[in-house]
């Protein structure tokens, strides 16, 4: 489901996702760290789409599940090698890398929230339904760009409501990529087909960078 790293180092890294096993494919959610600390999460089925490292202290991390008790937010504090629940109405999406008061989570409508209090609050930011959501942070730290189903959406405003705008929607049957450039304020490249396309104004315009051979898209393994 996800994964990330501590100090950016392949060998130190920890996992999420879901397994099912048996005649009846029961199974859960887990998340595992690359020493072989292993959490699992819900009773007979359940994925860990997301998870998050702090970037002030790496001993914090965030996940987020659904399973057959609903969605959830986890929090552990010794890193990740045990979790508590802070949530089962809401299901953890995105810590933001700048200020960790906020962070973004999803109800079972994927409506989209955020709590800028650590959690003891959430209010609604986009009511629309869109699975799939992935966030990325520009370098500004204002702006946060969001993947969720066939929309980039971006807002300038820290993911404040009213302030989301779809730059980029792509056509039925189509699946894009991006990816941020973090060292360069407003700059990001977006996938699509066999084309590669660039741009340095927080998405607002997308211009070509590159054409290549083949159709760009997810490897399966």
């Amino acid at each position: 489901g996800d994964v990330d790293y501590w100090d950016n180092n392949p060998n130190f890294f920890i996992y999420s996702g879901g397994q099912t096993f048996g005649p009846f494919f029961e199974g859960s959610a887990y998340v595992q760290r690359f020493d072989g600390f292993n959490n699992h999460f819900g009773l007979f089925w359940g994925t860990a789409n997301y998870i998050d490292i702090s970037s002030s202290d790496d001993s914090v991390l965030y996940a987020g599940i659904i399973t057959d008790g609903g969605p959830g937010i986890l929090k552990s504090s010794n890193g990740g090698r045990n979790w508590d629940s802070l949530s089962t109405t809401y299901q953890f999406l995105s810590l933001n890398p700048f200020y960790e008061n906020i962070y973004f989570v999803e109800d079972e409508d994927r409506k989209l929230f955020r709590t800028t209090d650590n959690g003891n609050t959430f209010n609604i930011v986009d009511p629309e339904f869109l699975p799939d959501t992935r966030f990325y942070y520009d370098l500004n730290s204002l702006y946060v760009y969001r993947k969720a189903y066939k929309k980039l959406i971006v807002s300038d405003n820290l993911g404040e409501q009213f302030s989301w705008v779809t730059k980029y929607t792509s056509a039925p049957g189509e699946e894009f990529y991006i990816s941020v450039d973090y060292s360069i304020s407003g700059t990001l490249y977006l996938a699509n087909k066999k084309n590669i396309y660039l741009s340095t104004d927080y998405g607002d315009n997308f211009n070509l960078y590159k054409s290549l051979d083949r159709k760009i898209g997810r490897a399966h393994v």
